[in-house]
């Protein structure tokens, strides 16, 4: 009787979470190309065994065209970012760049 409460649980709990299971995917970060290890007071170390990035190198590789433009707009082709460019090299306060932006 135990062992069928118990699989009735587990049969419910799994029920409960698959969807945040489901829904739960992975995210490829870029690598951040970082080269150099540090030790606690701030050195730079030999990498090797580390466990730290510029050991391990995790990370999606950078495409080789990193950005795209097309017409008035940029790509980011490793984040996918779009930004609005800006043909007329015009210096804007924050402001002005938001309303830009928006229009």
């Amino acid at each position: 009787m135990v062992k069928i409460k118990r699989l009735i649980m587990t049969a419910v709990v799994f029920t409960l979470f698959l969807p945040v299971f489901a829904l739960a995917g992975t995210v490829d970060l870029p690598e951040t190309r970082q080269t150099t290890c540090y030790d606690t007071a701030g050195n730079a170390i030999a990498c090797a065994s580390t466990g730290q990035d510029g050991d391990i190198k995790a990370g999606v590789a950078w495409p080789s065209s990193r950005f795209t433009v097309s017409g008035d707009c940029v790509t980011d082709n490793l984040t996918g970012l779009i930004w609005v460019r800006s043909p007329d090299s015009v210096a804007r306060t924050w402001q002005q760049a938001l309303d830009y932006a928006k229009g």
